[in-house]
């Protein structure tokens, strides 16, 4: 189970947010700090929609309307438009902990950049820093976790990666076996930043995360 919350200090009664927050993920849920977002719908087994006016966590008695949709093609449409899988497999590390921000070490969350998007941009959400002094931490939401090793050649599994200036950024490269071994584009928080804070997922070429059941 994925849910999607605003980050405790947005709320009037942070203790109790983060406490339950707490209790869901020692439960098993995966709880996603987002910001920016106004949804209330539940979406069970990528079929059933349950969409309306309700605060699931939070309703005190007084009318509210929710629909059921039992579609397949609508549940996917809705979870397409949420980059749903992007949410669940780059919000979190391989030990299923929350990720953190490589700057400061302060828990990420998802930030919904519609209003500021650039010409060119087709994806609203991002991955940003909860820390409100942390600046310049945003990132796509599907790029890849930060590295917490540098990459090793796949050749001989000993010779470590070197980063290498390309265009206006970087790439991990072999320096042995430059045309065998794939090149990984650099992100912030990969190993060589000396400010790379938290665990991250360890890899030498690929990223995998296991999805949750369901949304």
């Amino acid at each position: 189970m994925t849910l999607l919350t605003p980050p405790p200090a947005e709320a009037r009664n942070r203790a109790y947010v983060e406490e339950v927050i707490n209790n869901l993920r020692q439960l098993g849920a995966t709880v996603v700090l987002t910001s920016g977002l106004h949804g209330k719908d539940v979406i069970i087994d990528e079929r059933v929609v349950y969409t309306g006016s309700m605060n699931w966590s939070s309703n005190r008695g007084r009318l509210e309307e929710v629909h059921r949709i039992d579609s397949v093609e609508y549940a996917r449409t809705c979870l397409g438009s949420l980059q749903a899988r992007h949410i669940r497999e780059h919000t979190i590390n391989a030990n299923r902990l929350p990720r953190r921000c490589p700057r400061c070490g302060c828990p990420i969350q998802i930030v919904n950049q519609r209003a500021n998007l650039r010409e060119w941009e087709r994806q609203p959400l991002k991955i940003g820093c909860t820390n409100a002094e942390c600046e310049g931490y945003l990132r796509p939401l599907d790029e890849r976790l930060p590295l917490t090793t540098v990459p090793l050649c796949a050749i001989d599994g000993k010779t470590k990666y070197r980063l290498t200036a390309r265009g206006k950024g970087k790439v991990w490269k072999c320096p042995k076996h430059p045309s065998k071994c794939a090149q990984i584009k650099f992100v912030p928080g990969d190993a060589e930043s000396s400010r790379h804070t938290g665990p991250t997922v360890t890899t030498s070429a690929q990223i995998s995360l296991p999805m949750d059941d369901a949304f």
